[in-house]
């Protein structure tokens, strides 16, 4: 549990650091720089225990998949994170958690033959509902600044 608390609180820093401290740095270059850094450690922490694992990415039928959900749903939404961060402040940004699964899913079940289950058919709405709630406050609240003043 207290890792769990650590890695949530490493990730809403992640918000604050980059909202406050590389506001200069191009929205590309973050994303890059991030994706390069996950795959650096998360590669090393799976070579530790499935060296065999690396043989596997020469196989078209395991890179062809990974290259896409990867780059469509990680570097999609972290395209979508830095922007909105850049836009609207760490609070908007926090939606692309949500984006992430949403994407992971429908790519999976079109092009990996995932299985559908109700679950996630029940989920996925369930999702886009919550991020409409979550942010409707702040839509309504922008409303009321750009409304004239009579």
């Amino acid at each position: 549990v207290f890792v769990f608390f650590v890695l949530i609180f490493c990730f809403s820093l992640n918000f604050l650091f980059v909202y406050n401290l590389l506001f200069h740095v191009p929205v590309f270059t973050l994303c890059f720089l991030t994706l390069s850094i996950a795959v650096v450690i998360n590669g090393s922490i799976i070579l530790l225990f499935e060296p065999a694992a690396l043989l596997q990415l020469g196989s078209p039928t395991v890179f062809l998949p990974l290259l896409v959900l990867g780059s469509l749903s990680s570097g999609l939404g972290y395209v979508i994170f830095y922007v909105i961060v850049s836009i609207s402040g760490p609070l908007l940004a926090v939606m692309v958690t949500f984006i992430v699964p949403f994407v992971s899913i429908t790519l999976g079940v079109l092009f990996l033959d995932e299985p559908l289950h109700i679950g996630i058919a029940v989920g996925l709405p369930l999702m886009i509902v919550s991020l409409v709630l979550m942010n409707l406050h702040s839509i309504k609240f922008q409303s009321v600044l750009k409304a004239p003043v009579d």
